[in-house]
This record gives structure tokens, C-alpha cells and sequence, in this order.
């Protein structure tokens, strides 16, 4: 019963070290040969359990059921060979001749292994029981046995041999080497021993090691390059999110440009004609004295002249959207509170105006509209409105500085 205890170890350690691959299935495709490395967990739990099975019917002399058994243990043994040699391949990339020979193999070893099980059945060549239940091992179990010792022995040496050349994965290629070595050495001790479980204590102890050496190395790494694109695409979007604000921002102002403005006109005629707006104002803006500011004290100062203006508006209608759509032309679009406020903030902005106009300083001429839900089928016509305000107002403001 010693014998199955250690398989049951066995099986119980190697769900706990790889539950993440073999229950959660907690690792994505993307990760190296991952498919590969969980057939090869799958093929040991499967020799695992002929063993531990083995152990039992072996100790309670049920010799037929563990004839049979010890078929699928071997069946089962060689079958683990074959995935792990599937596994050192997939996984080195190397597609070298040698890589093609591993592959041959492995597929020789499996096929001779199975044939030599066949034949047992007729001719014990590999391993019978005597008459009072007894295991004997015969050569052919030796020869095949060796076989696999070797082939797990040139899978290390390769891998070890492109550890040496490889330094990015130098420690995972090495723990591949060591791991085979080690599952090798196992294996040739239980060739000496053959009631002894070494070769559960091998596969055991390797697989705790590839988990830790070399899978959860490759989580890492595909976590760091994870949040390395995650980083990257932050900084894309928030690339892309400046040049958005730039292509609808005013860069002389700092207000939404002409193209913003005629997003927004569009926004509000599909409201209009869905009659989803009930109260919306317009106020056009225009800046007086820019030509004679241009003219007397040059372009920077009529720029200087159209920023302070614009301040003028965006300070009075701070909770609506200011939009410069020429030189010196701003449109504010009035919704919720500046909406509700807009005759006093108008007559406030007007005041200032007023003031300015005689002391020579930024005047700007405003004309407010509401939107008249009877008769405005389009923006235009509230604009055209607001803007025929704006130019009395104009007049108005000439007037008054001239005389």
C-alpha cells in the first residue's frame, strides 16, 4: 500500500502545483505551447493512476486486474514520454534536423512500446506474474525502459545545449535540461527497483519544477507585456484625445473652433426635427474696432484684442459653449441655466459693453434669439435672427463712439 501512497501524493501535488492549468485552465493560449504542457500533465495523472492502482491490486494478489493494469502502466509511462518530447519541441521552436529526429523518436518508442505489449500477451517478452502473483520484469521491459531514459536524456542535453545559446530564455531552457535529467535518473533507479515508486517521485518533482521555472516565468512575462500595451494604448488615447481637442479647438482663443461649431449646428437640427429641444438661445458676437486695432498697432495686438473679447464672453456665459467662427466672430449656444438667466446675462454683458465703448476699450457687439418651436424647422433661422440683433447692435455701439 506504500507503493499507491506515494502515487496518491503524487496526483494530490501535482493538482494543487498545476491547478491553475489543468482546473481554472487560468492561462491563455497565447502562452507558449500551453496546450502542449497540459496534454503532458494530462498523460502523467494518467500514469499516476495505473500506478497508484497498481499498487493496490499488486498488494491484494487480484493478478489479473493487475496484468491488465500494468499494461496501461506502461502503455500509460510511455505515453508520458512521447507528450514530453512533443512538449521540449513545441516548445524550443528550434525546426532543426534534430528536432525532426526527437519527433521520430518519440513516435518510434510509442508504436514499438504498444507492439511489444501485444506480444506480450502471447509471449511474455516484457514482464509476467508467477504462479503465486509475483512481478517479474523481463528484458524487453529493460530495453524499453533504457529507451526512455534516453530519449527523456538527448531531450535534455538539447534543451540544455540551446539554454547555452540562448540568454533570453537561457533559465527556462535550463530548467527544461534539468527536469528531463532528473525524470531520467528517476526512471533508471526504478529500472534497478522496480517495487519502488521512483518514477511518480521523478514526474512529481519535475512537473512542480516546470510549473514554477517555466510556465509561471511565461505568466509573468506575458503580464509585463500586457501591461506594457496597456500602458501603450493609455498613452495612444491619450494622444488621440489631445489631437481630438486640437482639431475642435481654437488655437488663437482657446475656444471650439468653426468645425466644432458646425458639428454642433448638425446635433441641433436632428433635435429639431425629432423635437427634442424646447428651449435653446443663440447669441451672435462680433468684435468692434478689430480692423483699426490691426491697423494702428499691428497683428499682435489685434490677436490680443480678439482673446480679450473673447474672455469677455466666456465670462459672462461661463456654463454655455463659446464658439469663434471667423476673425472675430464668436457664436454662445444657451441651454438649462445660462438659458433661463439669459436676459440678465445679456443686459450684465451689455453693461461692460457699454462701459468699454467709452473708454476704449474691446467692444463687442451681441444679438440673442430664441429658438421658436412653431416656426424653426433648422438652426439657420434662429441664427439669422440672432445675428440681424447683432448687427443693430453694431450700429448702435458706432453710433454712440462717434458721437
Amino acid at each position: 500500500m506504500l507503493y499507491s501512497a506515494y502515487a496518491i501524493l503524487a496526483i494530490m501535488l501535482l493538482i494543487i502545483v498545476n491547478f491553475d492549468v489543468l482546473i481554472k485552465n487560468d492561462y491563455s493560449e497565447s502562452i507558449t505551447v500551453i496546450h502542449a504542457y497540459r496534454l503532458y500533465l494530462y498523460g502523467i495523472l494518467i500514469f499516476y493512476t495505473s500506478d497508484c492502482l497498481w499498487g493496490i491490486l499488486y498488494e491484494y494478489k487480484f493478478i489479473t486486474l493487475c496484468y491488465i493494469d500494468t499494461v496501461f502502466y506502461f502503455i500509460s509511462m510511455i505515453f508520458a514520454v512521447f507528450l514530453w518530447t512533443r512538449f521540449v519541441v513545441l516548445y524550443l521552436k528550434r525546426d532543426d534536423i534534430f528536432e525532426k529526429i526527437l519527433k521520430i523518436l518519440g513516435c518510434f518508442l510509442l508504436i514499438t512500446q504498444i507492439t511489444i505489449l501485444i506480444w506480450n500477451q502471447f509471449a511474455p517478452v516484457m514482464f509476467r506474474f508467477s504462479e503465486d502473483g509475483t512481478f517479474k520484469a523481463l528484458p524487453l521491459r529493460y530495453a524499453q525502459l533504457y529507451a526512455q531514459i534516453a530519449l527523456y536524456f538527448i531531450t535534455s542535453v538539447y534543451s540544455l545545449f540551446w539554454g547555452w545559446r540562448n540568454t533570453k530564455f537561457r533559465h527556462r531552457y535550463r530548467t527544461i535540461g534539468m527536469v528531463g535529467i532528473f525524470v531520467s535518473v528517476s526512471l533508471l533507479v526504478q529500472a534497478l527497483n522496480p517495487l519502488l515508486p521512483f518514477s511518480s517521485m521523478g514526474y512529481m518533482l519535475g512537473s512542480s519544477l516546470l510549473h514554477t521555472f517555466v510556465l509561471d516565468d511565461e505568466k509573468r512575462e506575458q503580464h509585463d507585456e500586457l501591461l506594457t500595451l496597456l500602458e501603450r494604448e493609455r498613452c495612444q488615447r491619450k494622444e488621440l484625445e489631445q489631437a481630438r481637442k486640437m482639431a475642435y479647438v481654437d488655437s488663437l482663443t482657446g475656444v471650439r473652433n468653426k468645425y466644432a461649431y458646425f458639428k454642433l449646428e448638425q446635433q441641433i437640427d436632428d433635435r429639431i426635427s425629432n423635437k427634442l429641444i424646447e428651449q435653446l438661445a443663440v447669441i451672435v458676437f462680433d468684435l468692434n474696432n478689430l480692423k483699426i486695432v490691426n491697423d494702428h498697432f499691428g497683428h499682435k495686438a489685434g490677436d490680443q484684442y480678439i482673446k480679450e473679447g473673447c474672455r469677455l464672453i466666456c465670462t459672462t456665459f461661463k456654463h454655455s459653449p463659446v464658439f469663434r467662427v471667423g476673425g472675430d466672430e464668436f457664436v454662445a449656444i444657451l441651454e438649462g441655466e445660462d438659458y433661463e438667466n439669459r436676459e440678465e446675462l445679456l443686459r450684465s454683458f451689455n453693461e461692460v459693453i457699454d462701459y468699454n465703448n467709452c473708454h476704449d476699450a474691446v467692444v463687442v457687439a451681441s444679438g440673442l434669439e430664441e429658438y421658436r418651436p412653431q416656426t424653426d424647422y433648422c438652426y439657420q433661422l434662429i441664427f439669422e435672427r440672432a445675428d440681424k440683433k447683432m448687427y443693430e447692435r453694431k450700429m448702435q455701439l458706432k453710433g454712440e463712439m462717434e458721437s
